[in-house]
């Protein structure tokens, strides 16, 4: 889970993730933009690992004037 960073918070989430037996879904896509037009990866799709084998994640370009962009999980 390169994208969330090395930082605590970062490595809580990837222990979390794996002690349930569960899968991060997210492509790499940024899913947030900040006012000076940077993006970061703030939205975190958490799936089982049974679910991630079935499902589609992404993010869709039109952020219908938020700062975060809707995602899809199909």
């Amino acid at each position: 889970m390169e994208q969330w960073g090395s930082d605590e918070r970062g490595r809580l989430l990837e222990d979390f993730v794996e002690s349930q037996g569960a899968t991060v879904v997210n492509t790499g896509q940024p899913t947030y933009q900040h006012y000076n037009g940077l993006q970061s990866h703030l939205d975190v799709a958490i799936v089982s690992s049974d679910l991630a084998i079935r499902e589609n994640w992404d993010v869709l370009n039109n952020t219908m004037g938020s700062d975060h962009s809707p995602q899809l999980l199909l």
